[in-house]
Formats: structure tokens, sequence, C-alpha cells
């Protein structure tokens, strides 16, 4: 025959297009680069036949053959492939191919080549039915067999002859007669084509599992002529799914394992279960790296070896160690169908064939049997859905045992946050500290470095026993010496070193000290935590050392503020000693001569009248109001240890009804409830109300032309004295004008922070104002100086603050800060 024949070849470069177009002068050749462009010049162009290699940069040569499958029926293909792989092209014939043909790179080769295309697309313009690459069945409107292809009859197993007059229901199991009739029913209602898998019964009566394709053929008027079936043996594609779904039942446990001897366990298991690999196991990297040891192991693979097979690093080639090895490293599956004829194993082995598959960095799962050739390629793909799993299963795993581990060192790292608090001296928190890295950290080298102020540097305090071994004896690490404690106690950040041995000029180098974690503890100091072997040190690790050097720094800053407060307690405890003496001296060593001054004068103005018994009393009345303003200073500075909580109000009013207040107001502005000693508040409320009274009354208040200046001892209104003032004649001498009363108003500060007593007085100067509550001062020369002392004693035995400024209306305010 003759005639030109039109070939698309599809692959990387056009070298081999163009030795094929020159191997026939009838073949026109065609190129694509790629499946994608391959497709799209299918669309667009009349060709005879496909040619394509069997990798291509965008998918494979079976890719392609499937797509002109679908789209093309039955183009003819032909796979040219690079090297002779029998198991690519069985595949690819399973696929549909037409042919295949071995490329050597030889001008024999595309002569081949060309003669296989030729004898393709000649046969396919003689007899297309006849030249089908799959089964072909033409059946009557009445599902009768009218006509079947050689490939029928391979796949039913039966003559054409004897199939002819066949119906097609006798062609399915007795279950399958519906299915039929209801593909037939839609094939009537102008459904073109139909696909579906259904078991189909051979001449033996053994079943086969066929893909079947429906067409319809129409007469004119459009109803059914016809049908024409196109059918392939997919049994093997149906076990194999079949497999894969039973292998899944199987490992659906994986997902609950909580160990890695579980997981690998349900996985051998599946192994032997779904795939009959009798021999087979799971070898996972120990912790040294070096070996690949056994794990789980089937019965009959116990059995078959004399000692169970581990894997050693680094052994010679042909061995089996290096054969896994080169399995594990390279992260590709290997299969070998005869062991003892494969070079790459030369030593005695009882399996017969194998497959190993990688499980990325845990190991691998070696699936082997007895016999040779026990593997297909369904039994690669299930080997990897089961490889896959299992490696996903140990990921999960040992995320697991790395947040349990987390855990179980956290939980054990608070509990040693109690013997942290209970701990009082440095050395004591330092000891502690270090104990906690190595017993729950497993830090093996640590070291608690503190800044001590005499040396200016960080003095080791505490360390591991290791460090001994390690490193040499050091002093103190103190500015500039290049230190990286140093440095990190500077910065006040962690430093995570991977290997010391690359940080230049490291003091630790040359130890064998490799993996370095330096930790501030605040302003204290650091801990330092080091391992023998570089890259030690994971987020775990990093997290965990991060809370101790934490615990530590917040133990030592408690500790601290706890001798702060020992020794203001101390020093609370001593200065009440003092005034509980001078408490005692003004009431005995003094008041005692004064009482025998008093009789001794009432015995003088009973035997004599002299005009200086008046002035002699009045100078003791002095001396005793002195003793009393005295004592009441010295009891009053006590620090209050049990403050109770008070009514503001009602103890305000209490106080008033007290104190001499003439024709004074009252004003409480405030239900505040305040922690305090009662006598003492009230002995600082009746002060404040005597001093606004005494000296904010009109009858005290200067006249605008009032020469006398302010501070002098003659009748300005005396600041700091509580002794009383102001009688009521004295008040009586301002008028009746309400204008002239003087008010007191008791107040809460703003946001509950205390209180505040403030009147409407003539005020205190500014300049006064910081004297008003010195021991003793006072401007008049009937003062002791003491009511305004006594106040700010009362509110610093309670821890409050007092400040003097002036209220709205001019006069005195005393704010009261209680938090």
């Amino acid at each position: 025959m003759t005639g030109s024949i039109r070939v698309l070849y599809v692959a990387a470069d056009d070298r081999a297009a163009t030795r094929l177009a020159a191997a026939n002068d009838r073949i026109d050749v065609t190129t694509a680069e790629s499946m994608r462009t391959g497709v799209e010049t299918l669309d667009t162009a009349a060709v005879d036949c496909v040619v394509s290699d069997r990798d291509l940069p965008d998918g494979t040569g079976i890719e392609l053959l499937d797509a002109v499958r679908d789209e093309h029926g039955d183009l003819p293909f032909v796979l040219f492939l690079r090297t002779d792989s029998e198991r690519v092209a069985v595949e690819a014939m399973r696929h549909g191919a037409t042919d295949y043909v071995a490329n050597d790179d030889t001008e024999a080769a595309y002569d081949d080549l060309a003669a296989r295309i030729i004898d393709a697309v000649e046969r396919r313009r003689e007899s297309p039915f006849e030249r089908l690459p799959v089964g072909a069945i033409v059946w009557n409107d009445s599902t009768e067999i009218v006509r079947v292809n050689e490939a029928a009859e391979s796949i039913l197993e039966q003559d054409g002859t004897r199939l002819r007059g066949a119906t097609w229901t006798e062609l399915v199991p007795d279950d399958e007669p519906a299915a039929v009739r209801e593909t037939m029913d839609r094939l009537r209602e102008g459904e073109s084509q139909t696909t579906l898998v259904s078991e189909t019964l051979t001449e033996g009566g053994e079943t086969v599992s066929c893909e079947w394709h429906h067409r319809a053929v129409t007469n004119a008027s459009g109803g059914l002529r016809s049908v024409l079936s196109a059918f392939q043996d997919v049994s093997d594609r149906v076990e194999r799914e079949r497999r894969v779904s039973q292998l899944r039942d199987q490992l659906r446990e994986l997902a609950f394992a909580t160990t890695k001897a579980e997981a690998t366990r349900i996985a051998v298991d599946a192994a032997e279960k779904v795939m009959e690999a009798r021999l087979s196991g799971i070898h996972l990297l120990d912790e040294s790296g070096e070996t690949i040891g056994p794990t789980v192991l089937t019965g009959t693979a116990l059995e078959a070896f004399e000692t169970v097979p581990k894997y050693e690093r680094d052994a010679a080639y042909g061995t089996r160690d290096a054969f896994i090895w080169d399995v594990f490293e390279s992260g590709t599956p290997r299969r070998v169908d005869d062991v003892a004829g494969d070079d790459r194993i030369r030593e005695d082995t009882p399996a017969g064939s194998i497959i190993v598959h990688p499980l990325d960095d845990h190991g691998v799962f070696i699936v082997s049997a007895l016999e040779t050739d026990a593997f297909t390629d369904a039994d690669d793909a299930l080997t990897e859905i089961l490889a896959r799993t299992l490696t996903t299963a140990l990921d999960r795993v040992e995320r697991d045992e790395r947040r349990y581990e987390r855990e179980r060192r956290l939980a054990r790292l608070h509990e040693a946050t109690r013997d942290l608090i209970a701990s009082e001296t440095e050395a004591e928190v330092a000891t502690k500290a270090i104990e906690a890295a190595g017993d729950i950290l497993g830090f093996s080298i640590s070291v608690v470095r503190l800044y001590d102020e005499d040396v200016g540097g960080l003095v080791p305090v505490a360390e591991s026993e290791a460090v001994d071994d390690v490193l040499p004896p050091r002093k103190a690490f103190v500015p500039g010496d290049g230190s990286l404690n140093w440095r990190t106690y500077e910065r006040g950040e962690i430093a995570v070193y991977d290997d010391i041995e690359r940080e230049h000029g490291a003091f630790d180098s040359g130890t064998g000290l490799r993996s370095l974690m330096i930790l501030p503890i605040g302003e204290y100091g650091t801990l330092s935590v080091g391992e023998l072997e570089p890259n030690a040190f994971d987020d775990s690790d990093v997290s965990m050392a991060r809370i101790l050097a934490t615990t530590v720094e917040t133990v030592l800053e408690a500790n601290e503020r706890k001798a702060a407060l020992r020794r203001q307690r101390d020093e609370l405890e001593a200065q009440n000693t003092r005034l509980e003496r001078f408490a005692d001296v003004l009431s005995h060593d003094l008041r005692n001569p004064l009482t025998v001054a008093q009789g001794r004068l009432q015995l003088a103005r009973e035997s004599s009248d002299s005009p200086h018994h008046a002035a002699i009393g009045r100078a003791h009345d002095r001396i005793e109001t002195l003793i009393d303003d005295l004592l009441t200073l010295a009891r009053n500075g006590e620090a209050v240890d049990d403050p109770e909580p008070i009514e503001l109000r009602r103890l305000v009013t209490q106080c008033w009804n007290t104190v001499e207040t003439d024709a004074a107001e009252l004003r409480v502005l405030t239900d505040a409830t305040i922690e305090a000693d009662p006598n003492r508040l009230r002995q600082l409320i009746e002060n404040l109300i005597r001093n606004s009274v005494e000296h904010g009354s009109t009858s005290n208040r200067a006249e605008p032309d009032d020469s006398v200046e302010h501070g002098s001892t003659g009748n300005r209104p005396e600041v700091g004295d509580s002794v009383e003032h102001g009688s009521t004649s004295d008040r009586e001498t301002s008028g009746d004008d309400p204008s002239d009363e003087l008010t007191i108003t008791v107040g809460a500060l703003p946001n509950d922070a205390g209180f505040y007593v403030e009147d409407d007085g003539p005020g205190i100067p500014e300049d006064l104002r910081s004297k008003v509550f010195e021991f003793g001062y006072t401007t008049t020369q009937g003062g002791t100086g003491f009511g305004l002392s006594i106040v700010a004693s009362i509110a610093e035995a309670h821890g409050w603050t007092v400040e003097l400024t002036e209220s709205d209306a001019g006069g005195a305010r005393f704010e009261f800060r209680t938090s």
C-alpha cells in the first residue's frame, strides 16, 4: 500500500522525530514537546498515529495514551521506549497501546519503529473493528451478539462463532440482568454512551471484571439500531482496588496507635494479611543514627533468619546492610524480584523477592517473600500506601511523645518551683536551679553565675558535677572580657549556640563542649547549660530552660523583697521599742516629779500668799500639757498591725461631738469605710477639727489692715497648736452674720484613694505648709507644736501619706492617701 502517514511524535526534543522521518518516505512527522501540546495538536490536526517517549516534561507516555483513548478512540499509539522495560510495555498494553518498540538508538530501531507504525495504521485502515486493542461486541436491539473481535474472544475465552446469537444476559452473573436492562433503557432514551465495571462470565463459568463502554447506533428515525460495546479486562485493577480498600480498613487502627511499637505491629499485620507478605518487618533508626534495627517482624521472618537482622551504616556494597541504607538515605523504594540473581545483594538470604520502602527519617519497611517474582506493580502501590500511612502515624506518635515529655517535664518543673520558692539564700536558689536543670530538664552541664558588685562581674555560685570534668576553672566574667555569658547578661536575651567551635573566640572552645545555651536571670546573673554534641537543643529545651531561668529570677527578686521587708520590720520594731521606752519616761520619770512639784505648790499656797504661785501653776500646767502631747505622739507612732473597717461618717460625727466646736458647721460628704486603728483615727480627726476651729474662727482671722505678720507670736492663728483657743465669748465678737461661721468638710478622694478634711478658714500660707508637721513647730507662746505632728505620725503608722494644700474656699485641706 502507498500513501503518506501522518505521525505525531511527542518527546522532549525533536532529534528522534527527525530520524524517524528519515527512516521511511511515507512518514510525515509533526512534533510536540509535551503531553499538553500533543493533546492540543490532536484537537486541531489530522493524525494517523501517535508516537511517544515514556517520560515527558509534564507527564508520562501512558498518561498521554489515556488522554488519546479518552478523546480519539482507537487511534494507533506506539510507545518508543528508551530502555527495554517489559514492565512499562505491559502497562502500556493494558492501557490500550497499539504497540511498543525498544529504542537502543540504532538505525535498526528507527526502521523497526517506522515499520510498526505503517503496519498499525494500515491495519486500522483495513478493519478498525477487528484491530481494536480492546474487546468489541456489536449487539442488535434485542441484545443479541452480532459480531465480536479477537480481543473479545480472548477475554471471554470463547470462539466468536459460538458467541454470535448469545444474549447479553448470558454473559453476566445471575444477579446482573437488572443492570443490563437499565443500560439498554438509557441507550434507547438517547444516551449515546455509558460506562460501567461489571463481572463478566467466561467459557468455563469463571468471572472477570470488565470495564464496558457502550455506544448507541441509531437508524434514520433516531431509533436504536444496534449497540457497539468496547470492553477490557480490569480484573487486576479491581483486585488492586479491593486490596487497597482492605488495606485501608486494616490501617484505620493506625490513627489510634499511641506508641511506635503499636503502630509498627499494625502495619506488619496488614502487610501479612492483605499482601500475603509473610517475610516482612519494620526496621527503625536507633538513637545513635548508625544502625537500622528491627522493631517488628512477622513470625515467619523470625523463623527464617538465624539471627534477627539489623543493618549498619557504611557497609560494603553487595551486602544487605548497604542495600537497606541506600534505600533509607536516598528515599527511593526498591523492588528486587530475584534477590539471588541481583548484584546489589550478594549475601545469602532466605528472601526470594523483596520490596523495601523508606519511612522518611524513621527507618524502612521491608516486604519480602520466600519465592521469587512474588510481587506485582499492585504490590508496589500497596506497599507505598502502607509505608506512607505508617510514616504519618510514626510522625504523630513522635509529636505526641514530645508533647507528653514536655508536659511531664513542665509538671516536674512546677514541682521544683516550690523548692526554689522555699530557698532563702542566693546560693540555695542557685543550687536548686542546677538540680532542676539536670534532674528535670536533662542538661548534663549547667552553671549559675550571679553578679557580684564587689567583683564587678558574674561569679559562679553553683554548677553541675560534670562541669569539673569538661570545663577548666574560671574566675568571674567581667565587662570587656569577650565572654558569651557577659554578652547575654548585658543584652538580656537568650543565646543558643549549636556548636561553639564555630564561635570565634569562645572561651569554651576546645574543651569538648559543643552545644551551649545561656539565659539571663534578669539583673541577677545568668544560667548556662551545655552538651558535648552539637545541635543538642530543640525548641522544647529552650522553652523549659526559659521557664527555669524566669523562675530563678522571680525567686531571687522575691527573696530580695522579703529581706527588705524584714529589715523594715526590724527597724519598725526597734522604733516601737524606743517609743515605748520614751512613753515610759514621760509617764513615770517626768510625771512623778511634776506631781511632787504640784503638791509642793499647793502647800506653799496654803502657807503663804505670793504673786509667784500663779506663774508656777501655769508652768506646771504647761509641763503637763507637754507630757500628754508627747505621750500621745509616742504611742501613735507605733505601726498599726491589726486595722479594722471603720465607717468614716460615723467616726467623724462622734469626734465632732467630743470637740468644742463653737458655732462651726460640719459637712460629711462620704459613706466610705476605711481600714484603720479606731482610737488613733479618732485622735487624728479630733486634732484636725480642733486645729480648724482654733485657727479658722472669725475672731482669730486677721483683718485686711492687720499689721501682724504671718508667723509672728502675736494674735495670728496658731497653725500647729492643738490646745483650745477661741472661747464662746471670743466668737461672739464676730457678730451673728451666718457668713462668719466656719465650715469643716470631710469627704473621699477620687477613685477611693483616701479621704480629706478641709475648712473654709484663712488657710495656711504655702511657704509654711512644709513646716506645720514638724515636731514642736508652733506660732504661739502657749502652743506645744505637737498637734499636727501627731496627725502626721498617725498617718505614717497606718502607711498613709498626708498632703496639706488649699481648699476651694481658700482654707486648709488635708489629704490622706490610703492606697
